[in-house]
């Protein structure tokens, strides 16, 4: 979703805010995929608590506020204070970078104490946003031939992403570390709890 939502920043800005927003939208296709390595973070966090690690996970978290300080200052200070004046689009990319060094330095904490493979986890991560992205695009660029207007080409290009990144999965179950009779698993699971609320209502 966050993949879609970067690729679709045009769109979603027209639709939110209308043409005289624009000029957020390459500060939205940033800032959409924050929630990615949020995603990353989140687990991260939960080991380290679970394996009483809460001060190397702090160490961490505060090295990374700190670097972030000087960081926004560069990206949103006026040229005449040494300064890039990127405003949001600093800001945004700021945010991204920081947190996506940040996750995975864990990561390779976290990677020497279970023994795995860190370059395999980051290349894992390229793969996937790749995949993604030339899924996103590629769809944005098939439904722009068209010719839709706003509301229903960024509606076609929702259905048709996700109908193709559920077909990717199913394809290369690996890419989210499953197995096809898993995910036939989940989604009977899944179905059969739907049924059973069906009845009960």
């Amino acid at each position: 979703f966050s993949v879609f939502v970067a690729v679709q920043s045009d769109s979603v800005v027209a639709i939110l805010g209308g043409e005289e927003y624009k000029d957020a939208a390459l500060a939205l296709m940033i800032m959409a995929l924050y929630p990615v390595h949020q995603t990353f973070g989140r687990f991260n966090g939960s080991y380290f608590l679970a394996t009483n690690q809460t001060r190397l996970f702090g160490k961490i978290g505060v090295s990374f506020i700190l670097l972030g300080l000087p960081i926004s200052y560069l990206v949103i200070a006026p040229q005449e204070a040494f300064g890039f004046d990127l405003g949001s689009l600093g800001l945004a990319v700021k945010l991204v970078l920081v947190q996506l060094v940040g996750v995975n330095v864990e990561i390779w904490f976290i990677s020497r104490k279970l023994q795995f493979s860190f370059f395999f986890l980051l290349m894992k991560q390229v793969i996937i946003l790749g995949f993604l992205a030339i899924i996103g695009y590629t769809v944005h660029w098939a439904v722009g031939m068209l010719s839709l207007s706003l509301v229903p080409a960024f509606i076609v290009n929702g259905a048709l992403y996700s109908l193709l990144v559920v077909v990717v999965i199913y394809i290369f179950p690996q890419l989210v570390s499953s197995s096809r009779r898993e995910l036939r698993n989940q989604l009977n699971r899944l179905l059969k709890r739907d049924t059973n609320n069906l009845k009960k209502e």
